[in-house]
């Protein structure tokens, strides 16, 4: 995975990761890591969200072959507004634009 800060506030940050393979829980993982678990991951050190209810991840665009023709299908979803009012609590924001495959989530220290 790659990963690139976008901003920090406190002791959180809000991060684009980029996953190269797609294994079950890559993002969780890796960024438990190397000390930075996502907001509200329990299972992989993450401190609680109570308000949230959830961890913070969301995968903004996602590219997967069509299961016939096998040309490229990109699915875009913008930030839910639960992440949206959490990034709030913490004083970030989302940044106008992001690149094309970006999956913004919220870490930990």
């Amino acid at each position: 995975s790659h990963f690139r800060v976008l901003g920090r506030a406190q002791d959180y940050s809000l991060v684009e990761v980029r996953i190269l393979t797609g294994v079950l829980h890559q993002v969780r993982a890796h960024l438990a890591g190397v000390g930075a678990p996502l907001v509200g991951d329990a299972l992989y050190g993450g401190r609680e969200a109570p308000e949230l209810g959830r961890f913070f991840l969301h995968a903004r665009s996602l590219t997967v072959p069509h299961p016939v023709t096998k040309e490229p299908v990109r699915v875009q979803s913008p930030l839910p507004q639960d992440l949206v009012a959490e990034l709030g609590r913490h004083g970030l924001t989302l940044p106008e634009s992001e690149p094309d495959g970006a999956a913004p989530g919220a870490i930990g220290p």
